[in-house]
């Protein structure tokens, strides 16, 4: 009987281990994805220099360029959430959101005006890692944050 217990105890302690594993590897993927979607986004913007849209535009490139890498298109209006919010407050009292973050994919971009000079701006880009699970998915979001060179300035290389 002693051994029935000591290996019970045993197989549920390589369940969970198992199980945290693999919830790690799935947070790191997700993680992953998020940043990669948030690098293309940024660099979209900084080839049509500036968040265009219509027809042939950035927003259009993006949308395209999300569906073929698999990001998740949801309704949620995470853009409007007091850490995006919080966080945007501490780089400028003034921004404005580019896109219609509840009518596609899960991405938010800002546009900011540059102090230093009054016809320069740049964007800040806010993407989500998504989890797919029931419970953990709709109350764990975490935003990532990326910024555009300053647009409409020269750089000397």
């Amino acid at each position: 009987m002693r051994e029935s217990i000591g290996n019970s105890l045993l197989l549920y302690l390589v369940v969970i281990f198992s199980g945290v594993v693999i919830l790690f590897f799935v947070g790191i993927i997700s993680y992953s994805k998020a940043y990669r979607v948030k690098n293309r986004i940024v660099d979209v913007i900084e080839k049509y220099n500036g968040y265009t849209t219509g027809e042939n535009s950035a927003e259009s490139e993006i949308n395209a360029s999300l569906s073929e890498m698999g990001y998740t298109i949801t309704n949620s209006d995470f853009c409007n959430g007091s850490s995006v919010q919080n966080h945007l407050k501490n780089i400028s009292e003034s921004f404005v959101l580019k896109n219609n973050p509840t009518s596609g994919y899960n991405y938010c971009v800002y546009e900011i005006s540059d102090k230093s000079s009054s016809n320069t701006k740049y964007y800040v880009v806010v993407t989500f890692v998504n989890f797919n699970f029931p419970i953990i998915g709709s109350m764990l979001n975490i935003p990532i944050y990326g910024e555009t060179k300053i647009l409409g300035k020269s750089y000397n290389y």
